[in-house]
């Protein structure tokens, strides 16, 4: 049986894709800092803006699937952007991704399979006068530095992996 490991698997999207995959036949365990409901679920509080503590959290595992759902915004203009909240986001949405790549690597290694699904919104977007969230992507790149990055460790991985 295939295990998979959401973040934010606890409500909203997050918890409909803990659902599907528990009726596709996956153990699934979520990471996420409110409890989960979900009796087939396996769930694990952790706050993912603490790398050491999600690390503590993810030791161990074997999952061969990583759904890095969970996801917050801080809107403010630019000038009223605290530096806190700014360092939220990156541990969240950039740091957090590849911790746990790093955790679950091994195991997809091992099983010579893995895959990885970051997901995000249409808030990375951002408004007119507002911080973005795009971390400062080239011009000829709408996609999101996280998504950019991820998706190079992936085909970096992906190239390396033997057929």
């Amino acid at each position: 049986m295939s295990t998979a490991l959401i973040t934010g698997g606890s409500a909203g999207i997050g918890r409909s894709i803990a659902e599907k995959l528990l009726e596709k036949g996956y153990d699934v365990i979520s990471l996420d800092i409110q409890p989960s409901n979900l009796r087939k679920v396996k769930h694990i509080q952790v706050d993912l803006t603490d790398m050491e503590a999600t690390a503590r959290a993810v030791k161990g595992i074997k999952a061969t699937t990583l759904i890095h759902n969970a996801g917050v915004i801080r809107p403010s203009l630019l000038p009223d952007v605290k530096l806190e909240d700014f360092d939220a986001l990156v541990k969240l949405h950039l740091e957090a991704p590849v911790v746990l790549m790093q955790a679950l690597l091994p195991a997809m290694e091992a099983a010579k399979f893995g895959r990885v699904v970051l997901v995000s919104s249409r808030a990375v977007l951002g408004r007119f006068g507002r911080m973005r969230s795009r971390y400062w992507p080239p011009p000829s790149s709408r996609a999101p530095l996280s998504f950019r990055f991820a998706a190079g460790l992936a085909c970096t991985r992906t190239s390396t992996a033997p057929e």
